[in-house]
């Protein structure tokens, strides 16, 4: 933007004071409200997609460990015997998932214990029998009094550590379309920044700024190099389909009426309230004490103008060749003064 030319537009400003801020009220009100539109589309594709569309829902801990566990142990090498049980120790017995059903025959510990199962793994598989309902018990179970637990520690630990890459995993599309939008919203509002009052005329003289259009197609292709290229796994993202591209250059185009909307309301706002009440606000300059000021004369009163020869002159100005107003009065040289002095008589 630094690289366009002044518009004359620009001419139809007042004046602005050498104290005035450099960034005006006008502009802090631009910074603000394209802050807003962003924030509110990332806020819709980090937590709005997720709830609306299954391809960009957050894998849950407690789906997970329910839907996933027995696959997962099983090629991890745990054989069809136990996996069950520790599968249900991770899933319905609270350890870590499913407290709410502990106290239920859902829970393979619940039918060990004549009271409630406690809170603390080691003590609730521990303290039960190694003899659960419906599964033999491994042949090593008598010999360690606390196989279950050992069991039970490893397999938490390997099916945490899958469950933290996949809920990563299951972010990305989300992600991935926030990033896009939120790179389209900036190459939108570089064109709405290319006005910085209240202007409408966002592509007037356009053409004329050969370095701010390199810039934005630049921006723009190496978005989609990104997004659509291997390079995507650095930025742990992953390419989209043509719907979700013309969503994303939706939202960025979405950022020209927006900003022609709040520019009108501003308008409306200025017009209601008075020109210099609104740019006293918005501008946050003097801007009444300074007009104040400048209608009064220098030292609160009016300037005397008097004449000589035939010119005008007004306070302690000048008049040509030199000499100073206040000059005027004094008394002007005589002819004589203007006869040659011989040296001798010097």
């Amino acid at each position: 933007l630094a690289t366009e030319n002044p518009y004359p537009e620009l001419l139809d400003d007042k004046p602005h004071g050498r104290h005035e801020s450099l960034i005006s009220g006008t502009m802090y009100v631009h910074i603000i409200v394209a802050a807003i539109y962003k924030l509110l589309w990332l806020f819709l594709c980090l937590y709005g997609l997720p709830q609306v569309i299954n391809r960009y829902r957050i894998l849950h801990d407690e789906d997970y460990y329910k839907n996933s566990c027995v696959s997962y142990l099983q090629s991890k090498n745990y054989n069809a015997t136990e996996t069950p049980v520790l599968c249900n120790f991770l899933s319905w017995c609270g350890f870590p998932e499913g407290a709410t059903t502990r106290q239920t025959p859902s829970c393979y510990l619940y039918g060990g214990w004549t009271r409630t199962v406690p809170d603390n793994p080691r003590e609730a598989i521990c303290g039960t029998s190694h003899v659960f309902p419906g599964f033999p018990t491994p042949t090593n179970a008598t010999t360690d009094d606390c196989f279950w637990f050992k069991r039970w520690e490893g397999a938490g630990s390997t099916l945490y550590d899958e469950f933290q890459r996949k809920k990563l995993e299951s972010y990305k599309p989300a992600l991935s379309v926030l990033f896009n939008s939120f790179i389209m919203a900036q190459i939108g509002n570089a064109f709405v920044s290319r006005r910085i009052g209240l202007e409408l005329n966002f592509f007037e003289g356009l053409m004329d700024s050969p370095i701010f259009m390199t810039i934005m197609v630049l921006i723009t292709a190496m978005q989609a190099i990104i997004m659509e290229t291997p390079v995507n796994y650095i930025f742990k993202v992953q390419g989209l389909d043509w719907k979700e591209w013309l969503a994303c250059l939706a939202i960025g185009a979405g950022t020209i009426p927006y900003s022609i909307a709040i520019r009108l309301f501003m308008r409306l706002l200025r017009h209601c309230l008075g020109d210099k009440s609104i740019l006293s606000v918005m501008r946050g300059s003097k801007v009444g004490k300074q007009e104040k000021q400048g209608s009064m004369g220098r030292g609160g009163g009016t300037r005397r103008n008097s004449s000589v020869d035939g010119r005008t002159i007004s306070g302690g100005r000048t008049i040509s060749g030199g000499r100073p107003a206040s000059a005027t009065n004094q008394r002007p040289p005589s002819p004589s003064n203007n006869k040659v002095v011989p040296l001798a008589q010097v």
